[in-house]
């Protein structure tokens, strides 16, 4: 019988000679090579047998149950410096905490809140150098932190929408260049009723748009595509910039959704980028 009290925390694995992170208690575990399936008929079934022996091993923990200064709620994800030294957000507490090699609390970064260095959702993040960069995308705001917490720099940015068949897609910055700017990627399709996609085509024939972001949120580059052309766009002749945009999608016109007040959108048109910012009109076949 085992007697062993149950405990909780960052567990710091050893995975073929290369760090990885897991949360809660990390016994180990083995995927042997002799395992497999006799006689199977399916061809595209993986061959088990060819799969290498992995051992993981518990190497550090970080927190505890009866540790709730330490112990996480809501570990959303985890990175290392170069020095060895451990972030790990807490997504709950919207804070990055920062623990030396061997587990000791050095600090914290950010926060709860709409302020200068807080945050007011899950930062997506990660260090890179000296620098710890973070994405707020519920405040459009990346922030770049020294490794003691100090702010840097703070920079709003826009978020793109791309128009796909009978659907679309948002982009906003994503992960850090080695040269300091953001590449930013579609991370969500929408369309038709509902907000679900209607007729999206199979993967490889959808195009792909990829847009650099620079620090303070700019646009840096042109949007490049990894596939055929988007579809045509569709605009009331007017100079009026602030009119919303419609697409053309086999001759069937389809309105835009509407911005969050206040916030720009960028359309983005094949190597281009037009801005949309205004509530839909009451009858989307009046330009």
């Amino acid at each position: 019988m085992n007697t062993a009290e149950p405990r909780s925390g960052l567990g710091l694995v050893h995975l073929h000679r290369r760090w990885r992170f897991g949360v809660g208690l990390t016994l180990g575990f083995g995927l042997s090579a002799g395992i497999g399936c006799e006689g199977a008929s399916d061809s595209r079934a993986p061959v088990l047998d060819d799969l290498p022996l992995l051992i993981v091993t518990e190497a550090l923990r970080i927190g505890d149950v009866d540790d709730p200064d330490i112990g996480f709620s809501r570990l959303s994800s985890v990175d290392i410096d170069d020095d060895g030294n451990i972030y790990a957000l807490e997504g709950l507490a919207r804070e990055i905490r920062v623990f030396s090699p061997d587990g000791q609390l050095r600090g914290r970064i950010g926060g709860r809140g709409e302020g200068p260095g807080e945050f007011e959702t899950s930062p997506r993040f990660g260090v890179s150098g000296d620098t710890v960069w973070t994405i707020d995308t519920r405040l459009n705001r990346i922030t770049l932190f020294k490794r003691d917490g100090t702010v840097l720099s703070t920079g709003r940015f826009e978020t793109l929408l791309v128009t796909l068949p009978s659907s679309f897609g948002y982009i906003m910055p994503r992960v850090m260049r080695p040269d300091g700017r953001f590449t930013g990627y579609m991370s969500a399709v929408g369309g038709g009723r509902g907000g679900e996609p209607t007729g999206v085509e199979p993967t490889d024939s959808i195009p792909v748009p990829f847009v650099l972001f620079e620090a303070t949120g700019a646009v840096a580059d042109t949007i490049g595509w990894a596939g055929r052309p988007p579809p045509r766009l569709w605009r009331p002749p007017s100079e009026d910039r602030r009119e919303m945009s419609f697409i053309d999608v086999g001759g069937n016109r389809q309105m835009l959704p509407q911005p969050p007040t206040g916030v720009p959108w960028w359309q983005a048109v094949a190597d281009g980028y037009i801005l949309t910012e205004a509530p839909p009109p009451q009858n989307p076949e009046q330009g």
